[in-house]
């Protein structure tokens, strides 16, 4: 729950930075940029989960040998820029960071310039990407408040040991994961909430009428 799909999007910027490399000095720098803005997609995965990664390193670090573990990491030169969270963050700011990058291109790249076209296109590929990134974020930020209000109504149904250290996001993965298979309920309770899948085209909760 940490890194969620960090992995892919691990591999789509190797991708990219092996394209930048590899680009000759007359080769299109927008078209490179427009290859890669369809499958920036992946950061929808990362940003949704953002919250939930966070609040499962706070629960780890409250275990000794996994602070100490984390010190340990931060001994490697390589990763001497700043604690995990600040590594963390990074993804979330992938894309701004992109769009920014290409407004400060076409600003400075003269208007006969061959590549022009393809910078604003390719930035207007990248800044739909995000709008969407966003939408999706506000998506799954109201499902999870929807999901909290069936945490409070629901709480038999999830089959986890309840103990007074059980956070609500604890309750919240444990209510999702309950629902996405449909476990049945303890002997005696009450039946199951309807079932709450997330979608596999936009990576977010459906809505739907908390019961």
């Amino acid at each position: 729950a940490i890194f969620s799909n960090l992995q892919s999007i691990c591999e789509l910027n190797t991708d990219l930075l092996q394209s930048l490399e590899s680009r000759k000095e007359d080769e299109s720098l927008g078209k490179i940029f427009m290859d890669i803005a369809p499958v920036l997609k992946f950061y929808s995965v990362y940003v949704n989960n953002y919250d939930l990664s966070l609040t499962t390193l706070a629960a780890c670090r409250a275990r000794e040998d996994f602070e100490t573990f984390l010190k340990r990491c931060q001994e490697d030169e390589r990763l001497k820029a700043g604690d995990i969270s600040s590594y963390l963050i990074q993804p979330v700011q992938r894309i701004p960071r992109y769009e920014l990058l290409l407004r400060d291109l076409i600003k400075n790249t003269e208007k006969d310039h061959p590549d022009l076209e393809n910078l604003e296109a390719a930035i207007g590929q990248i800044a739909l990407i995000a709008q969407k990134v966003n939408e999706s974020k506000s998506r799954q930020e109201k499902m999870s408040k929807v999901l909290e209000v069936q945490v409070k109504k629901h709480k038999e149904h999830i089959q986890i040991p309840l103990n007074k250290s059980t956070s609500d996001d604890q309750l919240i993965a444990a209510l999702k994961a309950e629902l996405a298979k449909g476990a049945p309920a303890r002997p005696g309770a009450r039946a199951a909430p309807a079932v709450i899948a997330p979608s596999p085209e936009t990576d977010s909760y459906p809505c739907a009428e908390v019961v």
